[in-house]
């Protein structure tokens, strides 16, 4: 039979007892900081709970003025929309009395005729600004010759 040692044992099973109250120790402190977290938690939660429903209560009442306010500037906006819709109107009448493209490519033609013409008149009108010119030199040398 083998000899027990009860010293040893004792000293092993004090150890364990130790170990075990300071693991107790540490799960009460972290269980019981949990607890007081979890209460201050709600209390923040509840506190903005309170906030969330009076503030949508605040939005409620904005939105019921607002709602108010839109229906007077539909108003005005549909007054508007109609004043644009005549202004509208007016500028497509002033659109219609506008010269078409195949009016501009007429009147581009006709300016080009008109362009030729111009331009053979100031040949002429060279010719004849020359001749008169010629005349006129004729005629101051003639003066000089008789007097």
């Amino acid at each position: 039979m083998s000899t027990m040692d009860y010293a040893a044992w004792k000293f092993w099973f004090d150890v364990a007892q130790s170990v075990g109250t300071i693991l107790i120790g540490v799960y009460v402190y972290f269980m019981t900081r949990k607890k007081a977290l979890d209460k201050r938690f709600e209390k923040i939660e509840a506190g903005i709970f309170l906030a969330l429903s009076d503030h949508r209560e605040q939005i409620r009442e904005r939105c019921d003025k607002r709602h108010t306010g839109i229906d007077t500037g539909m108003d005005r906006q549909a007054k508007a929309i109609a004043a644009l819709e005549r202004s509208d109107q007016a500028q497509e009448l002033k659109i219609e009395h506008l010269p078409t493209h195949r009016d501009i490519k007429e009147l581009s033609g006709r300016i080009d005729l008109l362009h030729g013409t111009l331009s053979e008149l100031n040949g002429r009108l060279s010719g004849i600004n020359r001749a008169v010119d010629l005349i006129n030199e004729f005629l101051i040398k003639q003066g000089g010759k008789t007097s």
